[in-house]
């Protein structure tokens, strides 16, 4: 049996598809069957499955250190103040547990929360001994933008890692591009979808119905724009290129779903109040039922200028929900253009006008599309899929570990 540590800033909830995905992660490494110590801010409010495919979950030992105390005055600043003081007694003796945990064979860290294993590890060493490291996001400035960070601080922290894991073979090769990283052990896993079986279920829903439930217009096209609402994932351009879409001989409506806390997300807000075409464009912020929404709409169009493998996509394909998106990074491993969607460019960002017009006028051609990407998610993406690679990666991270430690 081999101890293992999981660090991960958030998981789960409706926050971002990287919360989501650490998810499956931590449920892999669970389902191996070795003792593994998860280390979050939400801790045991990440709600894990219980069993995937009739085999129980087990659960890890929880430990939740509380947040930083905020640094920055604003209007935000009773709402953090307030969160830090609710942190405090997730686990008030979460200091404690760090200095006892033995030294792990492995420490997976998920996405860039290097800043909480610094901070764990101050207090236990032995965490950092072995350390791979799951990349989400692609090596482009926009992926870091919005958390004030940069590329070359990714690459710095990534070079202090033993193994990369990445969700993209294209993003992989992209950051092994670098120096620093171009001699590291890396290993390819695709994200999957973490609700597989809410999607199942979904399937089974008549898309009527659902529109009535969220009061959605029953007759009209309806496309929806999934992810958090920042620059690196375009939804600018679906605003600059709007009055293109009404010249499609359809009562056409673009709802854009997902957390729009910062600047950028207020400045598109404010534009979409003041547009002429303000009843046609509906920026709906956070929805913990944002799946109900992809499987109701028409199509899903994600024109990120940055993306590794979107979950939002992934959850398009499983239901069966056409797709337009931007041919960045990971996404043409997902979407075969004209085969199981649309990708444009951002050279020729007007092709996303072009694309929707096919949609809309050649209905049978576009739900072909779809099944297409449907089968292709259940055979290529599928949650099973994903376990068996992420099995397959660690043990074959934990023999190299085990090889190393024998000759040393």
């Amino acid at each position: 049996m081999k101890t293992l540590v999981f660090v991960a800033g958030y998981l789960g909830g409706f926050a971002s598809g990287a919360s989501k995905a650490a998810v499956d992660m931590l449920t892999a490494l669970l389902l191996t069957g070795n003792p593994t110590i998860a280390i979050s801010n939400t801790g045991q409010r990440s709600h894990l499955p219980t069993s995937i495919n009739n085999q129980a979950v087990p659960q890890p030992q929880w430990i939740t250190p509380p947040k930083k105390f905020p640094q920055s005055l604003g209007r935000h600043y009773p709402r953090l103040l307030g969160s830090w003081a609710l942190s405090l007694i997730q686990d008030p003796f979460w200091a404690s547990k760090i200095p006892r945990i033995a030294s792990p064979d492995l420490t997976v860290v998920y996405g860039f929360n290097h800043h909480l294993l610094e901070r764990v590890s101050q207090l236990n060493p032995n965490l950092k001994r072995k350390v791979a490291t799951v990349v989400q996001g692609s090596p482009k400035p926009e992926t870091f933008q919005a958390a004030g960070l940069s590329v070359s601080w990714a690459i710095e922290v990534l070079s202090q890692s033993d193994f990369l894991i990445f969700a993209s073979a294209r993003v992989q090769e992209s950051w092994q591009s670098f120096a620093p990283l171009a001699g590291k052990p890396a290993y390819y896993i695709p994200n999957s979808c973490p609700q597989e079986e809410q999607i199942i279920q979904l399937q089974k829903q008549d898309k009527a119905q659902l529109r009535q439930k969220l009061r959605l217009p029953e007759r009209a096209f309806l496309a929806v724009c999934v992810g958090s609402v920042q620059y690196r994932k375009g939804q600018d351009l679906l605003l600059k290129y709007f009055d293109a879409y009404q010249n499609l001989d359809v009562d056409f409506h673009l709802y854009l779903i997902g957390p729009d806390h910062v600047p950028w997300a207020k400045t598109l807000r404010r534009a979409i109040e003041t547009s002429p075409r303000s009843s046609y464009l509906h920026m709906l912020g956070s929805r913990n039922n944002a799946l109900e929404y992809i499987r109701a709409a028409d199509l899903l169009i994600l024109p990120s200028r940055a993306e590794a493998m979107p979950l939002t996509i992934l959850e398009a394909m499983a239901l069966k929900t056409p797709v337009i998106a931007s041919d960045v990074d990971g996404i043409p491993e997902l979407i075969q253009h004209e085969q199981t969607g649309l990708l444009f460019s951002h050279e020729q960002p007007e092709k996303l006008a072009t694309w929707l017009q096919q949609i809309v006028t050649c209905p049978d051609w576009a739900a072909e599309l779809a099944s297409r990407a449907h089968a292709r998610y259940w055979t290529q993406f599928s949650r099973a899929q994903q376990f068996k690679r992420y099995h397959k990666v660690l043990n074959s991270i934990l023999d190299s570990v085990a090889q190393a430690s024998r000759e040393r």
